[in-house]
């Protein structure tokens, strides 16, 4: 991948698991990808019957700022995080849906929520209500 960029601290991965829907997974790239600080890495787990996901992927691998995995899965929501999960040590996994929009300051808010909860919060889901979008967590 390009240069270094600001990272999300601690180690942190965006895992969008995704299937039959390489439209919608653009544009969530492209607001996960405008993030700051960016996670240490992204993972695509997709589960598509044809090769329009990876096509789209490939748009993105010149210029991202950090760096894209592109795992080939089954079907199955819970399989493709498992799958993530198992090909991709990370501290903290946000597990984000392939369409929806995050904020630009979307790993810093849910990092920051984690950070004052310590060890007492193992999972966080919802919506950012600060702004007008559909942003969720």
């Amino acid at each position: 991948m390009i240069g270094p960029t600001a990272r999300a601290q601690p180690h942190s991965v965006a895992v969008i698991c995704t299937r039959n829907r390489p439209g919608p997974l653009r544009h969530c790239l492209e607001e996960v990808l405008k993030c700051n600080p960016l996670p240490a890495e992204v993972v695509i787990v997709d589960s598509s019957d044809d090769a329009a996901t990876a096509t789209a992927l490939a748009e993105f691998e010149l210029r991202a700022k950090t760096p894209l995995r592109y795992i080939k899965s089954t079907p199955g929501l819970p399989h493709q995080r498992n799958m993530a999960v198992s090909h991709v040590a990370a501290e903290i996994y946000h597990f984000i849906d392939d369409d929806v929009r995050v904020s630009a300051q979307y790993f810093v808010k849910l990092e920051s929520l984690l950070a004052v909860s310590g060890q007492s919060v193992g999972i966080v889901a919802g919506s950012d209500r600060s702004q007008r979008s559909s942003a969720r967590f």
